[in-house]
């Protein structure tokens, strides 16, 4: 087999279904199945078999999906170990993210890192944050991007830290603010948690939920026409006109605060192009 069969062994394994495969990798589905035949023929025995919701493979499938999976990962590294002999830093930065990081924290750090090396490309893969250390430890990515500070790995890069505010149009009563639609969206489950337990300290009964929306970014435009309120980060708030906010707090009087970490995969941040982003960001604070 070569990378071509590689490429359509992953991609069945993503989608488990012919046509989505060949729709990832820009072919036809008959060439597609054509290929796939051939694999088959070449090892003697039948590697997918379809079904009403797509394919499920055979044992035989499985261990060459594994395979295949294996020799792209050793490809790639050959790619990254060989442009990391040249003098100059260039190749693709593959970095883990939350969705906050991706809109809030990442593009002014990529936009900079770009100017001084304009040969480095980036594949950013989203994910929640306990994920992303997951696919760092994995080494599916070179850097992540956490805002987590639950079973954080040893070594890691603090970027900033955001305090927490209820931000609404309206006055913020807090009083009556669990009669006030709030807009809640979904987020890392011990960011939920957390939230949660400040309600909780300071209010009997539950909030009145008027809609949840899948990105944090969507809620800043709902509570920016007026929607309801919502728990936005201190970057998030800093950027809005013309609303009003309230800092919440722990019992103790401590501002909620949130920190966002860049975290390596120790392997891969021996190689230039990954040292020379960790020292990047080392040196830089991007509030």
């Amino acid at each position: 087999m070569d990378e071509k069969d590689w490429l359509l062994l992953r991609a069945l394994r993503d989608t488990r279904n012919i046509t989505k495969a060949a729709d990832v990798l820009n072919t036809s589905q008959p060439g597609l199945s054509k290929r796939l035949r051939l694999i088959e023929e070449r090892f003697g025995t039948s590697i997918a078999l379809r079904n009403k919701s797509g394919i499920e493979f055979t044992p035989a499938g499985e261990y060459l999906v594994e395979y295949a999976a294996e020799m792209l990962d050793r490809l790639r590294a050959a790619h990254e170990h060989i442009n990391d002999m040249g003098t100059e830093i260039k190749g693709t930065l593959r970095i883990g993210a939350s969705n906050y990081c991706i809109s809030f924290i990442l593009p002014d750090i990529l936009s900079a890192f770009k100017k001084e090396h304009p040969q480095v490309e980036f594949l950013v893969t989203s994910a929640w944050s306990s994920d992303v250390v997951k696919i760092v430890g994995s080494g599916e990515v070179h850097v992540g991007f956490i805002r987590n500070d639950s079973a954080l790995p040893p070594e890691r890069i603090l970027l900033c830290t955001e305090r927490t505010y209820i931000c609404s149009t309206r006055t913020i009563d807090l009083e009556s603010l669990p009669d006030e639609p709030q807009i809640a969206y979904k987020s890392d489950p011990l960011v939920a948690a957390g939230l949660n337990m400040w309600w909780v300290e300071n209010y009997k009964r539950p909030p009145k939920i008027a809609m949840v929306v899948d990105r944090v970014g969507s809620s800043v435009e709902m509570v920016r026409n007026g929607l309801g309120w919502a728990f936005l980060s201190e970057k998030m708030a800093n950027q809005m006109e013309g609303i009003q906010k309230y800092e919440i707090k722990h019992p103790d009087g401590q501002p909620y605060a949130r920190h966002t970490w860049a975290v390596p995969n120790q392997d891969a941040k021996h190689l230039g192009m990954v040292a020379s982003f960790l020292d990047f960001i080392a040196k830089r604070v991007f509030k």
